[in-house]
């Protein structure tokens, strides 16, 4: 994919996505320090490119209008037990994930893998019927 193709900013803080060529995958995603730093990564860089443009955007009613920065909840204070929600796990190559607290042996991947989680905040209230 040509440097050329325009990518959308990023969801959390609105700042253009960069592409990273360093190092194989490719990522494709925010690098702003002060961001959650999501990304799309591949060795295929129109694949990479696809993914960072459809991926689904977080809403969330905690979500300032202003700044559209969303508000994340340390790992430590805890969500219901056996809630979803979304979780940031910086230590891996996609740090943004869907999962939940179990209660006794800590956080977990949608798919029940334990995982390192930094913050977490809730899901979105699903779209009004039309």
């Amino acid at each position: 994919m040509p440097e050329s193709t325009s990518l959308l900013p990023c969801p959390f803080c609105g700042k253009p996505a960069q592409r990273d060529h360093s190092r194989d995958p490719v990522k494709i995603g925010c690098f702003n320090p002060e961001c959650i730093k999501p990304k799309a990564s591949s060795t295929d860089e129109n694949y990479a490119a696809r993914r960072w443009n459809t991926r689904a955007v977080p809403q969330n009613p905690a979500l300032s209008t202003q700044n559209s920065t969303p508000v994340w909840i340390p790992a430590a204070q805890l969500p219901d037990d056996e809630t979803t929600v979304i979780i940031h796990c910086p230590n891996e190559d996609e740090p943004i994930w869907l999962g939940y607290h179990d209660g006794d042996d800590g956080w977990r991947t949608v798919e029940g893998c334990p995982i390192k989680v930094s913050a977490w905040m809730h899901l979105p209230e699903p779209p009004e019927a039309k």
